[in-house]
């Protein structure tokens, strides 16, 4: 169950408005600019700068989306309607007021580039994401009722995202391949309303305090893949609306190397 709570609440509610997609567009048309630093490379493989200046664009991408982010951090939703029926999960109900912050504070830990290779390597941390919302759900799993109407409070601490992937250099640049994987320091977890019993609401949130980070890091494998394959349409679909001469750009990075 909370695989598919975890990537409904997350990918529908932090990106389920598109306000934000010109900005994160113009942050990653950056990374065209890897095309005709690859090809001054294949001309100039002795060059000691190309490491650093591929590495540089990566991380003033990163920087710039960074901040371009911030203005919609935190990602707010007045009402949305949820409905979950899988093999033994039924629920139906509307998630209001919901607020998810601090997905603007990644910061880029390491990162590897080969350029003649095409491939980068990278860890992203972010500190913490918090989700909040008030709920109202009827549904029942495995034929026991879960019901009520009250507020939920995710607070997730200590994301660490891996990432591998290989770069097409063709025009526009795409990417190729992506591989991420994700662990979780610990979330914690405060429900009320939950079958309109506060002790009952109390015991769930510290129950699922003590799992659910547990069983996230377990799952990641499954998450990852969904998130990878996500992540990867998503910047090739903001990458595919640039529109960069190359051969400008070569001159500009001889001149600078």
């Amino acid at each position: 169950m909370f695989r598919f709570v975890f990537i409904l609440a997350f990918v529908n509610i932090a990106f389920g408005a598109n306000d934000y997609e010109s900005d994160i567009r113009k942050s990653l048309e950056k990374l065209n600019e890897l095309k005709p630093l690859a090809a001054y490379y294949k001309k100039n493989p002795t060059s000691p700068q190309v490491f650093a200046t591929g590495t540089n664009l990566i991380n003033s991408t990163l920087n710039d989306l960074s901040e371009k982010l911030a203005a919609y951090d935190p990602a707010s939703v007045e009402e949305r309607n949820i409905s979950i029926e899988r093999s033994n999960i039924k629920f139906s109900g509307v998630l209001s007021n919901l607020n998810v912050g601090g997905f603007s504070d990644f910061v880029a830990t390491s990162l590897s580039l080969s350029v003649l290779r095409r491939t980068l390597s990278f860890t992203i941390k972010l500190p913490e994401l918090k989700l909040t919302t008030d709920y109202d759900i009827d549904g029942s799993i495995s034929f026991i009722p879960i019901y009520g109407k009250g507020n939920l409070s995710l607070q997730v601490s200590g994301i660490e995202a891996t990432g591998n992937g290989k770069v097409s250099l063709s025009n526009p640049i795409s990417i190729e391949t992506l591989n991420l994987g994700y662990s979780i320091g610990s979330i914690n977890v405060q429900i009320t309303g939950l079958t309109n019993n506060e002790d009952f609401s109390k015991l769930v949130s510290e129950l699922l305090t003590d799992v659910v980070a547990d069983f996230l890091n377990d799952i990641s494998p499954v998450v990852s893949q969904y998130l990878s394959s996500f992540i990867q349409e998503a910047i090739n679909k903001a990458l595919s609306g640039s529109d960069q001469n190359d051969l400008r750009k070569t001159n500009e990075i001889s001149n600078e190397i």
